[in-house]
């Protein structure tokens, strides 16, 4: 451990890898509000039609939205290959479970 963690460690009484966590945690949240505000101002520009702008900008804040869960995600769940296995068994549950009402 560094002199650095270490100062963080005695400052706040606080673990510095929760303290790490956090901070990356604060900027995920800060470029994914940035990024949405100028995806959205570039499709207003770019998309004439407003319900395609609408459309497009949708499906652009939900992309955002996974890619900033995912890295969210990443940094606060260590064993991810085991969650990784229990969402791709959970997802093919729930599709064998509705296959049926959906056809």
């Amino acid at each position: 451990m560094n002199a650095f963690d270490q100062a963080i460690e005695q400052a706040l009484g606080l673990p510095a890898s929760l303290v790490w966590r956090l901070i990356w945690t604060v900027v995920v949240l800060a470029v994914w509000g940035i990024a949405r505000r100028l995806v959205r101002a570039l499709l207003g520009r770019v998309v004439e039609d407003a319900s395609s702008r609408f459309q497009v900008t949708k499906v652009s804040g939900y992309v955002l939205a996974i890619i900033a869960f995912a890295s969210l995600a990443k940094i606060w769940i260590q064993g991810v290959t085991g969650l990784a296995t229990y969402f791709g068994l959970l997802s093919a549950g729930v599709a064998i479970a509705l296959q049926d009402p959906i056809i």
